[in-house]
């Protein structure tokens, strides 16, 4: 009867624990933003370009990149989901970050 009172039962319980997983070195330890990376794509996404009355709808495709360390994220829009449209994005990272980026 007296572990239904709320007083009793927050004096009598113990402690949570939570448990950690065990996370990569590349995201526990020290670094510059942007040295390792983790890369995905989502979409597609239309978009429209040229005129305002008869705009070209072209499919594309967001490319993510995500800071392992600090969690930054840096969006593209890429052309297609080719090795050489990744390889653009790529490149164009390169010049924004002025780190080589190590991809995981």
């Amino acid at each position: 009867m007296i572990q239904q009172y709320v007083a009793c039962r927050r004096q009598t319980t113990k402690p949570e624990c939570q448990l950690m997983g065990q996370l990569p070195l590349e995201r526990v330890s020290p670094g510059i933003v942007f040295h390792n990376v983790g890369v995905d794509y989502t979409g597609p996404v239309l978009n429209k370009y040229g005129h305002v009355r008869r705009p070209t709808i072209v499919k594309t495709y967001i490319s993510v990149f995500v800071s392992l360390i600090v969690k930054e994220v840096h969006l593209e829009l890429v052309s297609d989901l080719t090795s050489e449209a990744f390889i653009a994005f790529f490149a164009a990272l390169l010049l924004v970050v002025a780190v080589k980026p190590s991809l995981e």
